[in-house]
């Protein structure tokens, strides 16, 4: 009986070893089918676009999706605007620079993304335009602007209080021999704005220093005693250097001084300006006259000055209070002149008596 016993015994522990190793092999078998499924595929979304600009609207611009194997995209054009649809139209309210960021997304989850640098000058989009009319000293001023115009708003800085204007061609008049600030805050049809000035308003409407546009230059006589004096400090456009003669033996000179400048083509001559140097007025020009030529051989007069003051005293005058504003001044004088010509020469004739003369610039406009 206990034989017997035994017997069934090993047949069940057998039934169960067997079960349970069937049952490891099984899950064995499971583990390693899973581990050799290939991994899901990976979807990399291509991101692309172009834009253009409206020819009639500075301001606005259309993009073209170039983009792909994406389901979704997120458009930033850097003035904190966010986009979804695939090709917007984009109206930028002001100019400035900006980053234009597309972003992709693909069914998988990945991402990429492409970046573009957007600048919109504010010169490019509007300029003011002014033109003397028929009355005498007036310029009447307009705004031209890549948008359709709703308004604008004129600021002029010679008045005291400043002058403003909302009509869109504002009649200006302006003292002759002044160079003087206009303003236009413009507003378009799509509420885009933009502020433009102009610094050298004048009698003659809109004017261009033209000093550094030239082609080459003589002097009579050429500072050898400092390179930092020479002749190249009387065009080199800045107030805070000087040309100095005289003097010295190294810088000696007889008047009249006169500079030729030359330019490749003609052109007219509409206002010229004469600047202090920082010290020692008694070395000011006190006198010169302006020729031109378009042969170097036969010259016109165009302008001749003698001055009733020097510079400082002048200054004084109106009213600067302190040597800070008067020296390192500039001074303008208008022409009548409608000719153009290819040779300009400014001739000083004399100074306010002491034995060097000294003046910090001389610049021409158109």
């Amino acid at each position: 009986m206990k034989k017997l016993t035994s017997i069934h015994a090993t047949k069940s522990w057998l039934k169960t070893s067997t079960l349970l190793l069937g049952l490891l092999i099984l899950a064995s078998c499971e583990q390693t089918e899973k581990e050799i499924q290939p991994d899901p595929p990976i979807i990399n979304p291509l991101t692309s676009f172009e834009y253009t600009q409206d020819p009639e609207n500075a301001f606005k611009f259309t993009f073209k999706n170039k983009s792909d194997k994406y389901v979704r995209q997120e458009w930033r054009f850097g003035d904190d605007t966010l986009r979804t649809e695939k090709e917007p139209v984009h109206i930028y309210k002001a100019p400035g620079n900006y980053l234009i960021d597309l972003k992709s997304f693909s069914e998988t989850g990945h991402v990429s993304r492409s970046q573009v640098k957007l600048t919109i000058h504010p010169d490019s989009v509007a300029q003011i335009v002014g033109n003397r009319v028929g009355l005498q000293n007036e310029v009447k001023f307009k705004i031209i602007l890549k948008a359709p115009i709703a308004s604008v708003l004129w600021t002029f800085n010679d008045l005291k209080p400043v002058g403003t204007s909302t009509e869109m061609e504002p009649v200006k008049p302006y003292l002759p021999g002044t160079l003087n600030k206009v303003t236009a805050r413009v507003t378009s049809t799509d509420g885009s704005v933009v502020t433009v000035s102009q610094a050298n308003a004048t009698i003659h409407g809109i004017v261009k220093d033209i000093t550094r546009e030239r082609e080459g230059y003589t002097i009579t006589a050429e500072n050898n005693y400092s390179t930092g004096e020479n002749s190249t400090k009387l065009l080199d456009g800045d107030i805070n250097s000087k040309f100095v003669m005289g003097g010295r033996d190294e810088r000696k000179f007889t008047y009249p001084l006169a500079t030729s400048i030359t330019y490749k083509k003609a052109r007219i001559a509409k206002m010229y300006a004469v600047g202090s140097a920082e010290n020692l007025q008694t070395r000011d020009p006190k006198s010169w006259e302006l020729h031109g030529s378009n042969d170097g051989v036969t010259w016109e007069l165009l302008d001749t000055r003698t001055m009733p003051k020097n510079f400082y005293d002048m200054m004084v005058d109106k009213g600067a209070t302190g040597d800070a504003q008067r020296y390192r001044q500039l001074f303008y004088f208008s022409l009548v002149n409608t000719k153009a010509f290819t040779k300009y020469r400014f001739s000083i004739t004399s100074n306010w008596g002491d034995a060097a003369l000294q003046i910090n610039e001389f610049r021409l406009f158109e």
